[in-house]
């Protein structure tokens, strides 16, 4: 590796050791290889069908203030959905130990 690169490496490793936060978007391909529910699966969900609802019409913060029961049942159950799956592989890659950074951290 020439320098160059060696240099751009240590200098993004020195913004995420040093970041206050750290978000990574890993989008609905790892749910999918985690064996969870995507976005048309959960639209195509009883209780969503019989309502007429898509999965962007509950996630949003709107229907919090339309439908609050829904809205919460909705997201507690994807939390305990994604807290039960079995990891991907790929999640490996991403994973940092919470414990060592200064803020702490959550990662679902």
């Amino acid at each position: 590796m020439d320098s160059v690169h060696t240099q751009a490496i240590s200098a993004a490793a020195a913004a995420i050791r040093d970041a206050d936060y750290l978000m990574i978007g890993a989008g609905a391909g790892a749910s999918a290889d985690s064996n969870l529910m995507v976005f048309n699966q959960v639209s195509a969900q009883p209780q969503l069908t019989s309502r007429n609802l898509t999965y962007d019409q509950v996630a949003c913060l709107d229907r919090m203030c339309k439908d609050p029961a829904l809205f919460y049942g909705f997201w507690l159950s994807s939390i305990a959905a994604y807290s039960a799956a079995e990891p991907h592989k790929g999640r490996q890659l991403t994973k940092i130990d919470h414990r060592l950074h200064r803020f702490g951290g959550l990662y679902f």
